[in-house]
């Protein structure tokens, strides 16, 4: 089998793809990787084919527009990107499928996947790595901190408000996938945002039925098999910088804005200030420097980016901006974590962290030192958040989210080779 694996985004997108690559790979199946060329020293480490789909310098300029965090126009940005990139994209998922061998695995904003699926009948796996990605009239996501109270709301109002978002995405989304469409001789498609990007054949939710119970309206063909947990530790080594830190003082607590955040001057800022006001250590992970205070305490360290799942584990607390694969680290290492979501999937994540009891956000005006430092110290010296962090950790370890996306990968690409008819 030929795994053809089309992760879209930051490297929180892009690093469960590289796990679950590993996971084929090591089964004995050929992988490629269609993604932004700003991930391939990271697919060629992996030892995977690379495919160029878009320019570092395209990445860049979307991560330095301040508006990819706002609520409503973060949105925006990112559905014209898919709109102007999806017709490069199935091209060269067309040029790259091996005859039968071949299933793309593919995020859920990499349509050029879905339209191969279409024009091909390449077997298609979606990958969703959020749960927000799924609309439920009965358990139902928190799309923005206006609708904390949603789920108290009848499923009628519910109905109409995800219609209402459908008809929006649509508009801006429609015209342009329609317009391409049309040039293959496909119909208008729509719901592109709910129903329409998630492939017929699987789609694999990359969390856990415990961070997320399954809702009677979800799709039928979504299996859910846990956090993958991939974050380059097989491919990069802790520096001997943050090893030294480590070894010679009290666990510190890690703050981190998320890997394409270049605008968390202010967040890093008040991180160093709660440090000093609840004399606890810090480790400051971001690639880009510029957003670091010019000088930092003897008790605070940047780095630009080490394995979480390496780091964790000798920290006493976790900050960061409600990435699911970071808020996903900290449960594997059973930290407390404290979360100021921006936009896309974060205010869901953060409602679901708070429901476990291990940690509690704060809206992004709020995150100011004196408030941060009160809630280090409760969420660091509670007890019950302490065994709430160890029953998520526990539940972490049970999970065997690779291997069960493997052996549903396997069977889907089983189901195509069997002649029509048998």
């Amino acid at each position: 089998m030929h795994a053809l694996l089309v992760p879209v985004g930051s490297a929180g997108d892009v690093h469960p793809f590289m796990g679950l690559g590993a996971a084929l790979a090591t089964r004995g199946h050929a992988v490629s990787v269609i993604v932004n060329d700003s991930f391939e020293p990271l697919v060629r480490r992996m030892g995977f084919k690379f495919v160029r789909c878009g320019t570092a310098e395209e990445f860049d300029s979307v991560t330095r527009n301040p508006d990819i965090w706002h609520p409503r126009k973060g949105v925006e940005i990112i559905a014209r990107k898919i709109v102007e990139t999806t017709p490069e994209l199935y091209r060269l998922i067309c040029d790259h499928l091996q005859n039968r061998e071949s299933v793309v695995v593919a995020g859920a904003l990499a349509f050029g996947a879905r339209v191969a699926h279409e024009t091909h009948g390449v077997p298609l796996v979606t990958i969703q790595l959020q749960p927000v990605c799924f609309r439920s009239e009965f358990e139902s996501p928190v799309l923005h901190p206006w609708l904390k109270g949603i789920n108290s709301w009848p499923r009628p109002v519910k109905r109409a408000l995800f219609k209402l978002a459908n008809l929006a995405i649509d508009r801006v989304v429609g015209p342009g996938i329609n317009q391409f469409r049309y040039s293959l001789g496909l119909p208008p498609a729509s719901q592109f945002y709910d129903v329409w990007w998630n492939s017929p054949d699987l789609v694999v939710g990359f969390f856990p039925e415990w961070f997320a119970s399954p809702q009677p309206d979800w799709p039928e063909q979504l299996v859910c098999t846990g956090f993958p947990g991939y974050d380059e530790s097989s491919v990069r080594e802790v520096p001997e910088a943050v090893e030294s830190f480590l070894r010679t003082g009290p666990p510190p607590v890690v703050f981190t804005p998320g890997s394409a955040m270049r605008h968390g001057r202010r967040f890093f800022q008040e991180s160093v200030m709660a440090c000093k006001l609840t004399g606890y250590r810090g480790v400051l992970l971001t690639p880009y420097a510029e957003q670091i205070p010019s000088t930092l305490p003897a008790s605070v360290l940047h780095s630009d980016y080490v394995p979480l799942s390496q780091l964790l584990p000798h920290c006493r607390a976790l900050v960061h901006h409600g990435g699911i694969g970071t808020m996903a680290q900290g449960f594997g290492a059973g930290v407390p974590q404290i979360v100021t979501p921006m936009a896309f999937d974060q205010f869901d994540n953060a409602e679901r962290l708070s429901r476990l009891n291990v940690g509690r956000s704060f809206r992004p005006n709020a995150y100011k030192a004196a408030a941060v430092a009160r809630a280090l110290v409760e969420l660091t010296t509670n007890p019950r958040v302490a065994a709430a962090c160890n029953r998520a950790a526990a539940l972490v370890r049970s999970d065997r989210p690779l291997d069960v996306a493997c052996d549903e990968i396997e069977q889907l690409w089983n189901r195509q080779q069997r002649p029509s008819g048998s």
